[in-house]
C-alpha cells in the first residue's frame, strides 16, 4: 500500500511539474507574441507619423492622449500645424524590440525604444527616444504615446495608472552636422 501511495504521489508530482512547465512555456510564448505585436504596431505608429498619415497615427495613439488634446480633429490640426511651422520631416525611424511587459490592473505597459532621424527648420537631428505602449486586451492591440512629448509627471496626467517606479529612458536626440 505504501509503495502504491508513493508511486501515486510521484506521478502526481511529475504531472504537476509538467503542467506548471507547460504553463510557463505558454505564458512565455504569450509574452513573446504580445511584445512582437507591440513592436509591429509601434512601427506602424512611427511610419504613420513619418508619412503624415494622421488618421492612422491618431488611430494608434493612446485614447486618453487624444482626449487630453481635445479630440481627433484638434490633435490632427496640432500635428499639421507643428509639422508645417517647424518644417518637420522624418528622415528615418528604427523601432527596436520592447523587452518587458509591466502589468498594472488590467493593462499591459511596455517601453518601445526607437532611433529617430529628422529635419526641423533645416537642421538635422538624430538620437534615441521611445514610445510608451499600452494594451487593454492582453497584448493583442497596442496604443502609443511618444516619449519626446512628456516627462513622467505629464505622463501620469494622461495615464494615471502608469506603474510607479517604471524608469522612462532619457531622450538622446541631438542636432547633427
Amino acid at each position: 500500500m505504501q509503495g502504491t501511495l508513493s508511486r501515486t504521489c510521484r506521478r502526481a508530482t511529475i504531472a504537476l511539474v509538467v503542467f506548471c512547465c507547460a504553463g510557463c512555456s505558454a505564458s512565455n510564448s504569450a509574452r513573446a507574441e504580445a511584445l512582437a505585436r507591440c513592436q509591429d504596431q509601434a512601427e506602424a505608429f512611427a511610419d504613420a507619423f513619418a508619412k503624415q498619415d494622421w488618421q492612422m497615427y491618431i488611430d494608434l495613439a493612446y485614447p486618453a492622449l487624444v482626449e487630453h488634446v481635445g479630440g481627433r480633429k484638434k490633435l490632427r490640426l496640432a500635428l499639421e500645424m507643428t509639422v508645417k511651422k517647424d518644417a518637420y520631416r522624418v528622415l528615418s525611424t528604427r523601432v527596436q524590440a520592447p523587452e518587458r511587459l509591466i502589468v498594472a490592473g488590467k493593462d499591459l505597459f511596455t517601453i518601445v525604444p526607437l532611433h529617430l532621424e529628422f529635419e526641423r527648420k533645416e537642421k538635422k537631428f538624430a538620437g534615441g527616444s521611445f514610445f510608451v505602449a499600452v494594451s487593454s486586451d492582453e497584448g493583442k492591440n497596442w496604443t502609443f504615446l511618444g516619449g519626446t512629448d512628456f516627462d513622467e509627471r505629464d505622463l501620469r496626467k494622461i495615464v494615471p495608472h502608469f506603474p510607479r517606479g517604471t524608469q522612462l529612458p532619457k531622450n538622446t536626440i541631438l542636432e547633427t552636422p
